[in-house]
């Protein structure tokens, strides 16, 4: 991830680069003829599109490694919820964030327990480890 972020750094530089060739042909001695001109705006508009592609790649990264750590942490909580389920004898548990959940008697929300089951379980040391690999 670190590598993608000095990608996005390098990133800025380019857009500085790219816009370096016009402002020079626009202090130059005098008009550009137009064949430079056209030159000048041919190689704007591709390092302009190249700029777009990368910066889409770094987003699709981004939403990739978004999905891939949101994962791990919804099956961790979904097993946490089932074994509380089947420990407390509950015959269903609902999500309330889905929007299907449209009453509930709070004294049988089991939310805040579970977030503290979720706290005290030893996904934190799993995490850590994998923080400090990256």
């Amino acid at each position: 991830m670190r590598r993608r972020q000095a990608g996005q750094g390098s990133g800025e530089g380019q857009v500085r680069a790219l816009a370096e060739p016009a402002e020079e042909a626009a202090r130059g001695p005098g008009p550009l003829k137009d064949e430079e001109r056209r030159n000048l705006e041919k190689d704007l508009e591709s390092r302009g599109l190249e700029f777009k592609r990368k910066y889409e790649d770094f987003q699709r990264d981004l939403k990739e490694t978004d999905a891939e750590l949101t994962k791990s942490i919804v099956e961790e909580l979904y097993g946490l919820v089932r074994d509380y389920g089947e420990k407390h004898g509950y015959t269903l548990v609902l999500e309330a964030s889905s929007g299907a959940l449209l009453y509930n008697d709070k004294t049988v929300d089991v939310t805040d327990e579970i977030v503290k089951l979720h706290n005290a379980s030893a996904h934190k040391e799993a995490s850590k480890r994998s923080l400090d690999k990256e």
